[in-house]
């Protein structure tokens, strides 16, 4: 499985501060591949309530909502990991922020730029009113797997398109192991 990557990074802390409840979409290192992230890491400040990580895409004042998990709370002061999340992404797309309350930090030099609403859009839909500023980056990073197999299972006239997992008798198959045997790099 191929691993995927998205958003600037968030090892180091930027100087420049952003509103609380505006979508942030960090228009910095899209992601490499399709799949589910399943860690966000976040590096603010000071502390953050009802934090938002998703997935959007699009460019310059036009962005789409793809998917996004609701983080809570999120202690400030030191880059901070949340995982075992299932957030939908797809090859291209980039890592967007919101926070209730607090402080969100940006850097101004040195990123591809963020976009930004004031306002939630953290649901279904394609909006053209974001302002899109260029170097600006954020201190998040997600990182995730892609699927271990895809392609179709027919059984009889059923057909089966990219399953998570196949159960044969009392065996149930993985997508990870299915893809083993079809590219036959081991055994399960």
């Amino acid at each position: 499985m191929a691993d995927i990557d998205i958003g600037y990074g968030a090892d180091t802390l930027p100087g420049s501060g952003l509103p609380a409840a505006w979508t942030l979409i960090d228009c910095n290192n899209a992601a490499n591949d399709t799949g589910n992230l399943d860690t966000f890491y976040i590096h603010e400040p000071a502390n953050c309530t009802g934090v938002k990580i998703g997935t959007f895409s699009g460019s310059g004042a036009t962005y789409t909502y793809r998917d996004h998990v609701l983080i809570g709370d999120v202690p400030g002061g030191s880059k901070q990991e949340f995982g075992g999340l299932v957030c939908d992404v797809v090859t291209g797309d980039f890592v967007a922020f919101l926070n209730g309350t607090g402080d969100a930090r940006s850097s101004t030099t040195g990123g591809a730029g963020i976009a930004y609403y004031s306002g939630d859009r953290f649901s279904a839909g394609t909006y053209a009113d974001y302002t899109f500023v260029a170097n600006y980056w954020m201190p998040i990073y997600g990182t995730g797997v892609t699927p271990g197999w895809q392609g179709t299972i027919r059984v009889g006239s059923a057909e089966i398109a990219n399953p998570a997992a196949v159960r044969l008798g009392t065996q149930e198959l993985t997508a990870v192991e299915i893809s083993k045997i079809v590219v036959g790099k081991g055994e399960i």
